[in-house]
């Protein structure tokens, strides 16, 4: 029995890999979400207070990095070195961020052509491994 790599592991299922998640990555994605809602100003009550106390109506991407500001806040600023705009505005579906788009992107998977064939719904599952 072969012990596969957990990076191999971690690839999606169309990439041949089991579909488990990256925790790192997948962590940056969910903050992606925070960092959408802050560019586009969403009318909610915590991108208010952010924008009235850091921003100042400044962009997010060019507001400068302050040591008094919260941890959590200079978290998502840290975050804009690995994360650009246009990579958050192509996870957007519909008006709403999709985590999961984000992360597939993130992690930048290539499909193969065996996996529909293991990873599909209507083959049993003894005979996905019998050649």
């Amino acid at each position: 029995m072969h012990i596969s790599s957990w990076e191999k592991v971690c690839l999606p299922k169309n990439s041949g890999g089991l579909g488990f998640r990256v925790g790192k990555k997948w962590n940056i994605a969910l903050m992606a979400k925070y960092i959408w809602a802050i560019s586009n100003k969403q009318d909610n009550f915590w991108v208010r207070w952010i924008d009235a106390v850091y921003l100042r109506g400044l962009s997010f991407w060019t507001v400068e990095f302050k040591q008094d500001a919260s941890w959590y806040f200079k978290k998502i600023l840290r975050l804009r070195s690995t994360v650009n705009e246009s990579k958050i505005m192509a996870a957007v579906m519909r008006g709403k961020f999709s985590s999961k788009l984000f992360y597939y992107s993130y992690i930048q998977a290539h499909t193969v052509d065996y996996a529909r064939n293991i990873c599909d719904r209507m083959v049993l599952p003894k005979h996905r491994f019998i050649g």
